[in-house]
């Protein structure tokens, strides 16, 4: 393994390499874009500290199929494939990031696979021709912030205000007995009784000209501005319409209540 710098502006590889190594961010913040037919650019992702990206053109050898650029001032630790296979025999504990990167791609793809079927579904329902597109920009400007309206939810928190400048953005409760390599959270939660969040609860999303939340497939299902996304309802995600909105973690009865603030 290698370490590089990147300042801000520099692009880290384009759509369309053949570079095969995967990358984890030290310091700094990357945007994820690819290039569509149109000539305009799609915003994918921002990334940031212990973010990993360039995974699968490792794992399958393919081109890379998006463009990384610095955001500002970026230390990155930089893997080739034979690095990959000998740490992961030889140094498991360097791989533990890399290992729950890769889990949280299983587990949103399988996300996205569900949105998919509920959207061809009521597509097949409503003979509508077209599903909706992605936005072509970033859509947040300064960020959103993570504000607790209970008691307990100001224990759950590292601080008043959490600020969020990254999509997508995870949150889930913070394991017992420390990290734990099947989870992959941006913000981990305070285990505090009586708690109903999950390991991996929610996650914000940029996506189709918006802000998102999604329930991450919970128990106990998570509440937005009054809509419950469960299973059950045969919905796991909303769109946030709203300067300032209300996130339950959990069902009615859940102490865990936030505010997410658009700023």
């Amino acid at each position: 393994m290698e370490r590089r710098r990147y300042v801000a502006g520099s692009v880290i590889f384009r759509q369309g390499d053949e570079s095969q190594d995967v990358y984890r961010i030290v310091t700094g913040t990357v945007q994820v874009g690819i290039t569509q037919q149109s000539g305009g650019n799609l915003i994918l992702a921002t990334l940031s500290e212990e973010d990993i990206f360039g995974e699968m053109a490792m794992i399958d050898e393919s081109p890379r199929s998006a463009t990384v650029t610095a955001l500002e001032d970026c230390d990155v630790e930089v893997m080739a494939p034979a690095d990959f296979t000998a740490n992961f025999f030889n140094n498991p504990v360097v791989m533990a990031p890399y290992l729950s990167c890769l889990i949280d791609r299983v587990r949103t793809s399988n996300e996205k696979i569900y949105d998919l079927s509920q959207k061809l579904a009521e597509r097949s329902q409503s003979m509508r021709p077209t599903i909706p597109q992605r936005s072509q920009s970033s859509l947040f400007g300064t960020g959103l912030a993570l504000l607790p309206k209970t008691p307990l939810a100001q224990r759950t928190l590292p601080k008043p205000r959490v600020p969020i400048s990254k999509f997508p953005y995870r949150i889930g409760r913070s394991g017992t007995t420390g990290p734990d390599i099947l989870q992959k959270n941006d913000l981990s939660l305070v285990n505090v009784d009586p708690s109903q969040v999950a390991k991996s609860h929610i996650s914000i999303e940029q996506e189709d000209g918006a802000i998102w939340v999604r329930d991450r497939k919970t128990r106990r299902g998570t509440i937005v501005n009054g809509k419950r996304l469960h299973l059950d309802n045969g919905s796991l995600v909303c769109r946030l319409s709203r300067k300032t909105n209300e996130i339950i973690l959990g069902d009615e009865k859940s102490p865990a209540v936030y505010e997410l603030r658009m700023l």
